[in-house]
């Protein structure tokens, strides 16, 4: 009991350091149960999450840590508008019209897209105070990061859990990472017509260009961060005017 209490205390004194995840600003708890770190509570950022997650995994490689954390959305919805936002998004996506989606609605599985014959990628999805699940294969990492991305969209989603699996397995390398970062900042329609340009180096991801406003400078970073295979993301975009 005492090791993991100061454990816990060199978490939260390494969280206090890094000035991004704003731990005063942001509510999160950090509590063992059954030698399982949990760690929970909300915070304002896709940025914050991430940052807070590294932080604690760094500091307790011992133990698994449970990410319970969730964004503030920038507008709160009924899960069953999130999930109709789901569908439109997955339905109108040509990527996954070769495979099979459902998502669950009231206990049941409904279909989103079929894929004629038997396709390789299936995926369901739920669902749960704002939090989407998303489960099954795909046939690419391409793939695997641009559902999450999709999934992230939606408005009022708090958080993505991933538990997709990419078969056959690919080795994911910066190559990989850059072409899902420049798909997202080409897709994001927040960010048409911006000029921005990323680069990669071991997952650290450095964002350069202009700007034409501080949320597009921000929506920017945050899509980066949605892909989930991200070590770092050091801004340096500037805002025009």
């Amino acid at each position: 009991m005492v090791e993991e209490q100061e454990a816990i205390k060199a978490i939260r004194a390494q969280l206090e350091r890094e000035s991004a995840i704003g731990i005063h600003r942001n509510a999160i708890s950090i509590r063992f149960d059954d030698h399982t770190l949990v760690v929970e509570g909300e915070v304002d950022s896709i940025a914050a999450k991430r940052l807070a997650l590294r932080v604690v995994r760094a500091n307790s490689p011992d133990a698994r840590a449970e990410d319970r954390l969730r964004v503030t959305p920038s507008e709160r919805r009924e899960d069953g508008a999130i999930r109709d936002s789901l569908i439109a998004a997955f339905t109108q996506e040509r990527a996954f019209h070769d495979c099979s989606v459902a998502i669950w609605n009231k206990g049941e599985l409904e279909p989103v897209t079929d894929a004629t014959g038997h396709s390789p990628c299936y995926m369901q999805l739920s669902v749960k105070d704002g939090v989407v699940t998303l489960e099954g294969e795909v046939i690419s990492l391409s793939h695997r990061r641009l559902a999450l991305l999709l999934a992230w969209w939606a408005t009022g989603v708090r958080d993505v859990v991933d538990h997709l699996r990419v078969v056959p397995d690919e080795e994911d390398t910066d190559a990989e990472l850059m072409d899902a970062i420049q798909l997202a900042l080409d897709k994001d329609p927040m960010l048409r017509g911006e000029m921005i340009r990323a680069h990669s180096d071991h997952g650290a991801v450095t964002l350069e260009g202009m700007a034409r406003g501080e949320l597009a400078r921000q929506i920017a970073e945050d899509d980066v961060w949605y892909l989930g295979d991200v070590q770092g993301v050091d801004n340096r975009i500037r805002v025009a005017g």
